[in-house]
């Protein structure tokens, strides 16, 4: 990213998120435990947030989840890191018969990259059924990543603008 991990920690945390990523969820709400403006410039170094979202995969189905997340700035040799941690609270709902999502796991790290800007490294792990779904397990996975990387596109066109 050309853009600090201050900076990116306000789109990813200061404003709805909803509004960073349009079209990516159907209901989007999160929750924090105190105004997580302050995450923005340090002026606390730890959150902690409650996320409901609702939204379509690939047109066919319908997801309900309840989430937990943290997230927390520490100073290394490379200066302040920005940590996020989330997890799936209970299985989601899921609005096709034979499709399970029980866990999911996500964290990031984002970094400062040396004398400007910042990498982010994210990773998930899922335990789901993808049942009798009408698509390749792989290509679902994928579209998992691919979302991830729009993400990552759409932090940045949002910054650009605001």
């Amino acid at each position: 990213h050309v853009y600090t991990p201050s900076e990116l920690s306000r789109v990813m945390f200061a404003v709805d998120w909803g509004d960073v990523v349009p079209g990516t969820y159907d209901a989007y709400d999160r929750q924090f435990n105190e105004d997580p403006s302050c995450i923005v410039n340090r002026d606390c170094l730890w959150l902690d947030y409650v996320t409901n979202s609702t939204s379509t995969w690939v047109g066919l189905v319908t997801v309900i989840s309840t989430n937990s997340g943290e997230i927390r700035w520490v100073e290394t040799d490379l200066g302040w890191m920005l940590i996020q941690r989330t997890w799936l609270i209970e299985p989601a709902e899921i609005s096709w018969d034979g499709i399970e999502l029980n866990s999911n796991y996500f964290v990031q790290v984002t970094m400062p990259n040396g004398s400007s800007g910042a990498v982010r490294i994210s990773a998930t792990w899922i335990d789901s059924d993808y049942g009798v779904l009408p698509v390749d397990e792989d290509w679902a996975k994928n579209q998992v990543i691919k979302q991830m990387q729009q993400q990552d596109v759409a932090m940045e066109d949002w910054l650009n603008e605001n």
